[in-house]
Formats: C-alpha cells, structure tokens, sequence
C-alpha cells in the first residue's frame, strides 16, 4: 500500500506541477501579447507624429510670401501651368510632389498597420483636397506613374469621391 501511495502522491505532486506551468504560460502569453499591442500603438503613435510633423514644415514653408503665391495659384479654380512662370512652374511641381510624397508615405504607413484607415484619411486630405484644383489633377495625371500602382488606385479612387 505504501508503494501505491505513495505512486498516487507523486502522480497527483505531478498533475499539480504540470497545471501550474500551464498557468504560468498562459500568464506569459497573455502579457507578451499585452507588450506587443502597446509596442503596435506606440509605433502606430510616432507614425501618425511624423506625419502631422511634416505637414507642420509644409505649412511654415507656406508661410514664406512667394511660396504662399505659388500655392494659392495651384489652387486656384481657373489656374493654368500655362498662366504661370517658369519659375513658379517648377515651384509648383515641387509643393505638388512634397504633398504626393507626404500622402505616399501615409499609404506605406498604412500598408504597414501602423495607421487605421480614418488617420490615412485625414494625412491624405491636404492633397486630396486640392484635387479641385485643375492643377492638382493636371499634375497627378502627368506624375502618378512615379508612385506605386495601389496607391495609384487609392488617390484615384479619392478623387472619384470628389
């Protein structure tokens, strides 16, 4: 009996062992999964940061008068490249490619899932919003080759909704 007992002791000590290292791993799991999220949000936080940094240097650049006129020509409802000089023409196809590169780097970032689609939106919107513009459209038409097909399509299909 003192052999069966005591193989009964053992087996139960074991069981018990085994479910406490089931516990623990599950505790283990959990938290990893905990630190991951937060590790997700945070990098999800500094992209969505250096966005909005980047339009903050657009907007400062814009506030340098003979930048501030070729912007508001390229958004002019009636504006040519015709009625432009070679100069403001040059200046205009600059500040259309630091939006278009701005808005790119959006979309990467919310390929990655390091932005939800409502951030995507709102990052994208000084570009698209100027999309009324003859001159956005113009330019998008002649560029967009230089940018990747997907976001090709969605640009296209944020005009569409115009």
């Amino acid at each position: 009996m003192d052999k069966a007992w005591s193989k009964r002791i053992t087996q139960i000590f074991s069981a018990g062992a085994v479910a406490l290292s089931l516990v623990f791993v599950g505790l283990e799991v959990r938290e990893t999964a905990r630190q991951t999220q937060l590790n997700t949000e945070a990098l999800q936080m500094a992209a969505y940061q250096d966005l909005i940094g980047q339009i903050e240097q657009f907007n400062i650049a814009m506030l340098e008068p003979s930048s501030a006129a070729v912007y508001m020509k390229l958004t002019d409802p009636n504006g040519t490249w015709d009625a432009l000089t070679p100069l403001e023409q040059n200046q205009g196809e600059r500040i259309l490619f630091l939006l278009t590169r701005h808005a790119d780097m959006a979309y990467y970032q919310y390929e990655q899932g390091l932005l939800p689609k409502d951030r995507l939106d709102s990052a994208v919107r000084p570009l698209v919003g100027g999309f009324v513009a003859p001159l956005y459209r113009d330019f998008w038409e002649r560029r967009k080759a230089n940018f990747v097909p997907a976001f090709q399509d969605y640009i296209d299909s944020q005009i569409a909704g115009l």
